[in-house]
């Protein structure tokens, strides 16, 4: 997934950067991300199959972002810019 070359660089720790129970927040969320190069990825705290969702579309599934932990700051930053984070 992650290209590191193990003898000069450490696999990446990866830590929770928010929690959003939102899915367009998510959405935008990953696309600053993604526009700033971070790598990340996502981890629903309930049931994310198909039929959970169609079963409990109205129930807010609270979905965390993890970022390797040397990115963490500048993820912050960036959320912070926008308002999802408080400053």
């Amino acid at each position: 997934m992650f290209k590191f070359n193990k003898e000069t660089e450490r696999e990446p720790e990866f830590v929770e950067l928010i929690s959003v129970n939102d899915r367009l927040k998510l959405g935008g969320i990953i696309g600053i991300l993604d526009d700033n190069n971070i790598p990340h990825f996502e981890e629903s705290s309930q049931m994310n199959d198909s039929t959970a969702q169609v079963i409990y579309a109205n129930v807010n599934v609270g979905i965390r972002v993890y970022v390797p932990d040397e990115n963490l700051d500048k993820a912050r930053e960036l959320l912070q810019i926008i308002g999802e984070i408080p400053t």
